[in-house]
């Protein structure tokens, strides 16, 4: 399962939940308010101190993202011919 950042625009807290693509939380946990939620590219969280190049962390990034599809669509092919 893929991970996502978000963000609650009302309290400014961050944080970090494994769901399927096609889910999106709208509700912070934090502070309850509803509709509050934005997510964040996993980019911009990464560890600043990792050792290598920009062009390497975004690399990475890709290559995560593009497997993460590839998982979705297995999942989603399967689920359809169960139907």
């Amino acid at each position: 399962m893929p991970r996502y950042v978000y963000r609650c625009k009302e309290c400014e807290q961050i944080f970090e939940k494994v769901h399927s693509m096609s889910e999106k939380l709208k509700d912070c946990e934090t502070c309850k308010t509803k509709e509050s939620l934005i997510r964040v590219p996993n980019l911009i969280t990464k560890k600043i101190d990792q050792k290598g190049k920009v062009g390497d962390i975004v690399k990475q990034f890709i290559d995560d993202a593009k497997s993460e599809v590839a998982q979705e669509k297995k999942k989603m092919k399967e689920e359809e011919y169960k139907s």
